[in-house]
């Protein structure tokens, strides 16, 4: 008697269960303006690379190429010996 008042009890929770899950979810996409052809073609419209935005790649760009220009400059420095003060001096020098 006990289980049959459970199981009644518990039966509307089922029942709710059982229709949401075979209900699943629907898509926005029509709502969006996008078409199912446009998601298939780029599904992720965001993103440059596999993980990373437009802009993100930009400032990865524009940093490397920062570096990249103070490196050169320091070489030239190096290539020209104008990096550190003539050692010829009988006086010290700051360096």
């Amino acid at each position: 008697m006990k289980k049959t008042r459970i199981i009644l009890r518990s039966a509307p929770l089922f029942v709710t269960l059982a229709a949401s899950l075979l209900a699943g979810c629907a898509s926005t996409a029509s709502l969006e303006g996008e078409s199912l052809t446009d998601i298939r073609r780029n599904p992720a419209p965001g993103l440059d690379t596999e993980d990373k935005r437009f802009s993100d790649v930009h400032s990865q760009v524009a940093a490397g190429n920062n570096d990249n220009l103070r490196k050169m400059t320091s070489d030239n420095m190096r290539f020209w010996l104008t990096d550190y003060p003539s050692r010829m001096s009988p006086y010290p020098s700051s360096r």
